[in-house]
């Protein structure tokens, strides 16, 4: 079925294939600057939730796809097979755009990238570090770290207020606040 769709689209006229090429290479750019933002800073009565919006993974993964089309364009199979492995890097971005999720909530902070879960009690926390580009609470031998560079002032001083808070009400760690 592959080769058929690809002897097909090789049979067109070169122009044709030009054109379908520098389409989905702008469809690509188009997707690409789509999927491309802060993350979404949600604030709850219980807790602080931090995630991307759906488009913006959907959108990278449709990056990926216009990517590929644009490398079944191509005739020579060393340059369209190099170009289809470069579009596992949107595929890739897209899925950890879909996956992750913080939540800074009564049970503890969670983390949640695109292979696991990692879920820490407030009771376990040893130490919190808060600074200006990101914030790392580290206790039972794990760590997680959220990069808060894209953040608001607001946003970065409601998250540091979040951990400090259930930290301290847990007494188990300490907080520092150090500016990156």
């Amino acid at each position: 079925m592959r080769a058929v769709l690809l002897a097909r689209l090789h049979a067109l006229p070169r122009p044709v294939r030009l054109g379908i090429g520098a389409a989905t290479l702008v469809a690509a750019g188009v997707l690409g600057a789509a999927s491309a933002g802060p993350p979404r800073f949600t604030l709850l009565n219980t807790a602080i939730v931090i995630d991307y919006p759906w488009a913006r993974g959907i959108s990278a993964l449709g990056c990926a796809l216009t990517f590929a089309l644009f490398a079944a364009t191509l005739v020579r199979t060393a340059l369209r097979t190099s170009l289809l492995v470069i579009a596992l890097l949107p595929a890739a971005v897209g899925w950890h755009l879909l996956r992750y999720r913080v939540e800074a909530a009564q049970a503890g902070l969670t983390s949640r990238g695109a292979m696991r879960s990692t879920t820490l009690p407030w009771s376990a926390v040893i130490k919190a570090r808060v600074g200006s580009e990101s914030v790392e609470v580290v206790g039972d031998g794990v760590t997680i770290g959220v990069d808060t560079a894209d953040f608001s002032p607001d946003q970065r001083a409601a998250l540091a207020r979040t951990i400090t808070r259930r930290v301290r009400e847990a007494g188990s760690g300490s907080v520092l606040t150090v500016p990156d």
